[in-house]
């Protein structure tokens, strides 16, 4: 039988759904299914995309030899680069479709979360002032943490070293990488920690779903893309999922 307790001279029921956490979590369920129609859409566009180009996927590809260089040079396992050429060898037109959807979508749906949460926290007052300062305050130590991560410990990227790797980043894009910041990778860590956080405030089956597949999407495109081993995204995930979890038990 449900027990019953008394707050404030109110009945409420135990187990029952605060209101505004209801409400906040069918925000959030919409958005999972607004983002899923975008990604398929996506993929859609890319396949006809491939498909008309007698290129397909090598339009995008850096072409020529990247500088290479011994300094920062970190030892890699045997899975680790076979891990690495394996998924970066990947070159069907489902898979480059959904690559460059998660690639894409990163940016906006990481920069877009912050002023999403707060505006839905004032505007719409279904979540608390101080879970969204807690929010911004995980992504920020998230954001922080791989920033100095990757200072500290100077790894090349996979392409600088790996002449057989495939580079599906156009040349003008290359100087925002950093050829010294591949440990750990900030895509991973940012899209885990928002994946987690949303998957632990909502409790929401659907957006856990949704939230997860998206990150695995976003991480596995980095290797895909020739720009992060996978053990960068492994530690990537590590820290974005820690921070999500030490942010919601401090709070």
């Amino acid at each position: 039988m449900m027990t019953v307790s008394i707050v404030n001279g109110s009945t409420v029921q135990r187990g029952a759904i605060r209101p505004r956490v209801a409400c906040f979590r069918r925000f959030l369920t919409c958005n999972a299914r607004i983002d899923t129609m975008l990604v398929l859409a996506g993929l859609l566009l890319a396949h006809v995309a491939t498909a008309q180009s007698p290129t397909g996927n090598d339009v995008a590809f850096y072409e020529g030899h990247l500088p290479r260089s011994s300094e920062g040079e970190i030892a890699t396992s045997g899975l680790d680069d076979r891990m690495l050429r394996w998924v970066n060898g990947q070159d069907g037109a489902f898979v480059t479709g959904w690559m460059q959807s998660a690639n894409a979508t990163f940016y906006p749906m990481t920069f877009a979360s912050v002023p999403v949460y707060w505006g839905v926290s004032v505007l719409a007052d279904e979540i608390p002032s101080e879970d969204a300062l807690a929010f911004t305050a995980g992504w920020a130590v998230t954001a922080g943490s791989t920033i100095l991560l990757k200072r500290l410990v100077g790894r090349k990227r996979p392409y600088v070293s790996r002449e057989d790797l495939v580079m599906r980043y156009k040349v003008y894009d290359l100087s925002s990488l950093g050829d010294f910041s591949s440990f750990p990778s900030g895509h991973s860590s940012m899209s885990v920690f928002l994946a987690t956080y949303l998957a632990i405030e909502t409790n929401t089956p659907t957006v856990r779903i949704t939230s997860g597949l998206w990150a695995a999407s976003v991480a596995a495109s980095r290797v895909w893309n020739g720009v992060h081993f996978p053990s960068d995204v492994l530690a990537g995930a590590v820290l974005g999922s820690g921070v999500a979890l030490l942010t919601h038990h401090l709070r």
